[in-house]
């Protein structure tokens, strides 16, 4: 991937992460309504996008 240093749109995403990223990481996860395992996630997408598909 390439980052352009100094843009917002397309820099760098880890820099965008809030500075205390890792020690609250729960926290944040929880904020946004979304699972802390990737398993989860990709099993909710699977969910949500298999019942658009059958509708």
């Amino acid at each position: 991937m390439v980052w352009v240093v100094g843009a917002g749109r397309y820099g760098n995403p880890e820099q965008d992460l809030p500075q205390d990223f890792e020690a609250h990481r729960e926290v944040y996860y929880q904020e946004l309504s979304q699972p802390l395992e990737a398993e989860a996630f990709i099993q909710q997408l699977k969910q949500t996008m298999q019942a658009e598909l059958s509708s």
